[in-house]
């Protein structure tokens, strides 16, 4: 079963979040790119 788009977002958003906490940059920009390209389908 694949994960929706509205799933994702839901995911990386909450990853994002998380790894700004943590302060690591990093993977906060990688989330960050991943959020932007699946906006942009």
């Amino acid at each position: 079963m694949a994960i929706s788009k509205d799933e994702l977002l839901v995911i990386y958003r909450r990853n994002l979040k998380r790894y700004g906490a943590e302060g690591d940059a990093d993977k906060a920009e990688i989330e960050r790119q991943l959020i932007a390209r699946i906006e942009a389908r």
